[in-house]
């Protein structure tokens, strides 16, 4: 069986890795600037999914005589030295890899465009959805069990994901990459082809418990809780009681929320829509002119600092008024 072609996305763009072959020099990767990324890649390839993939092309190009006992550390190493001995070459998609021809080369740019702009896996109604070569169908069903989605629903949900996630670019993608999608009851091709997978309920009702579902009652609640109004109500005063009128606040809450206002005429406020959370509140100084308040002057205040005549006559006057009430308290 002929092994799927192998995409790996590497940092200066997607490499595609084949049997030893004689690629023209336009479409061949220089390993002397793109070995550390393909080995990057190649470890990330076999970390999230496409181990299958990598494993089966070092079967196939006899660098490994099977694929027990091997680790991953092993398994990139070995494709290393293959690159570097020739046993393997990493060339452009789409370009001189594997004889593919030109509507061969556009269905796997396609593809590639799909994955880096949406994602070769992506939820939809709470059911996981792959593109996958069609090449890889068999395999991957085997070790999971996923539903081959029909040709007309699969364009419809990849260019609907597209448009969700991506914009105009996404979405060009996804339309260039619906014109080589086929299902199990298509011709069997040769040219490059793509399917879409999707994971049966089952799976689904593991992925979101009973909890985590968001059914209509949930939503509601949830539009509740952020519209529920919740306010502070503020009031500041002087020594003697008075308001500090129109005076300016910041209020500022834990989770850096910054509400401001200013104070009425009584000098309070009610301060609603706010977060329920705690807060400092810091207030301006009143907004009245400072006037200073009337000084009571003494009767006998004559503008100016009394002399030793001045307080001996003061003196005397008053123990002549107190030598009268006591008269008065007697008498």
């Amino acid at each position: 069986m002929s092994v799927p072609p192998l995409i790996l996305e590497t940092v200066f763009g997607p490499v595609q890795l084949v049997r030893g072959s004689a690629p023209s020099a336009q479409n061949m990767v220089p390993l002397a600037t793109g070995a550390d990324g393909i080995q990057r890649a190649l470890e990330d390839a076999l970390a999230y999914g496409d181990s299958m993939i990598v494993m089966a092309l070092a079967l196939e190009a006899g660098i490994l005589d099977s694929a027990f006992g091997v680790d991953d550390a092993e398994v990139v190493q070995t494709l290393m030295v293959a690159l570097e001995g020739g046993h393997v070459v990493a060339v452009a998609p789409g370009g001189n890899a594997g004889g593919q021809d030109q509507e061969g080369a556009a269905a796997w740019s396609a593809y590639d465009a799909f994955a880096a702009r949406v994602g070769k896996e992506f939820m939809v109604a709470l059911r996981k959805h792959r593109v996958v070569p069609s090449g890889q169908v068999q395999e991957i069903r085997q070790a999971e069990d996923y539903d081959v989605v029909a040709v007309k629903e699969a364009a419809t949900i990849l260019v609907r994901q597209a448009k969700s996630s991506g914009g105009k670019p996404s979405q060009a993608a996804a339309e260039a990459l619906v014109k080589h999608l086929v299902d199990m009851h298509s011709a069997p091709s040769k040219r490059a082809s793509f399917m879409l997978l999707r994971a049966p309920p089952s799976v689904a009702e593991r992925l979101a418990s009973p909890e985590e579902v968001v059914t209509p009652a949930k939503l509601k609640k949830l539009k509740e809780q952020k519209e529920a109004v919740h306010e502070i109500k503020l009031e500041q005063r002087y020594h003697d009681d008075s308001p500090v009128v129109g005076a300016a606040f910041t209020i500022e809450f834990e989770d850096g929320v910054k509400v401001d206002g200013a104070l009425d005429a009584k000098g309070k406020a009610v301060v609603k829509g706010v977060p329920d959370k705690p807060g400092v509140v810091t207030f301006a100084p009143d907004t009245r002119a400072y006037v200073p308040s009337p000084v009571k002057q003494a009767a006998h205040y004559k503008g100016r600092v009394p002399s030793d005549s001045d307080l001996d006559e003061q003196l005397a006057a008053a123990l002549r008024e107190g030598a009268h009430e006591g008269e008065a308290a007697n008498g």
